[in-house]
């Protein structure tokens, strides 16, 4: 008996089968630029507090938008919310006592300055000697990774070592464990990252800055192609006029509030909706 197949003599010419194949790739492609539902956050990140430019941090306490990131780049983020849970899977695997989500069920998060502020960690870890450290988890590519190992990451990748002070000047904790997984080989490398005040009271003075004045500076005047400038997910908002949602919080008349609400500056009062006066807020340039 033989199978279906093997009685037909229709093919698929080699030149249609290709183009469908091609087809595959663009729909999975197009899959990816639909706009995702979800709203922008608006409040500072420890993860983003790091950043030499203020500008960037006062476009996400304000919710303004991201950039429209290629499929590619959607897919690294994806792959890398995986690996985290992966390095957490492969703790547990090793032996170790390691918590990723509170009694809810849901990330470990620490608030302050009214909700304008916020550290979502990826999770703690019980230390040698009892203690709980923080769990900052981060995938790298190959020559990341190395120049973590080589250097420390302090030296390889300060904007990280900025959040962990900032996760644990937030949450109490007073060691952190940072563990990379490299992408390219799988191997692993961790370092013990102590809490430094002065550090921490640097990046608190930043944010308080930015909260205080309601405003932002660029990291510079030279346009969208500078350096800073290119990988930072507010590039487009700031740059190229990527409009965000009209509230108030977006509004150059609007300040932040120590109870996290917005305060409107023409009619001296905490409000939601725009008024009339509503005019989209923008960086301050560099001095």
């Amino acid at each position: 008996m033989t199978a279906p197949w093997e009685d037909d003599d229709t093919t698929i010419p080699a030149q249609a089968s290709q183009a469908w194949a091609g087809e595959v790739v663009d729909a999975i492609d197009r899959s990816y630029q639909r706009k995702d539902d979800g709203k922008p956050r608006s409040y500072i990140g420890g993860s983003m507090i790091g950043k030499e430019c203020d500008a960037s941090v006062a476009f996400g306490l304000r919710g303004f938008p991201d950039n429209d990131f290629p499929p590619r780049v959607r897919r690294i983020f994806r792959d890398g919310h995986k690996i985290e849970d992966d390095v957490v899977s492969d703790l547990k695997r090793g032996g170790f006592q390691v918590w990723d989500r509170d009694a809810d069920g849901r990330q470990f998060a620490y608030h302050s300055h009214g909700g304008h502020v916020r550290s979502n960690i990826d999770g703690k870890i019980e230390g040698p000697d009892g203690e709980v450290y923080l769990l900052e988890i981060k995938s790298m590519n190959d020559a990341s990774w190395k120049k973590f190992v080589k250097t420390g990451v302090a030296s390889s990748h300060s904007h990280y070592a900025d959040q962990c002070q900032f996760y644990m000047g937030a949450s109490g904790m007073r060691h952190a464990l940072f563990i990379a997984y490299n992408k390219n080989s799988s191997e692993y490398h961790a370092e013990i990252v102590p809490f430094d005040q002065f550090r921490y009271e640097g990046l608190l003075a930043k944010t308080e800055r930015v909260l205080e004045s309601g405003n932002g500076r660029r990291i510079t005047n030279d346009g969208p192609g500078f350096f800073g400038c290119r990988f930072c997910s507010k590039r487009d908002a700031c740059w190229e006029g990527l409009a965000p949602e009209t509230v108030c919080r977006t509004c150059v008349h609007s300040k932040p509030t120590g109870e996290g609400a917005w305060f409107c500056t023409r009619l001296k009062e905490v409000r939601d909706d725009p008024c009339d006066d509503y005019k989209t807020w923008a960086p301050g340039e560099k001095i």
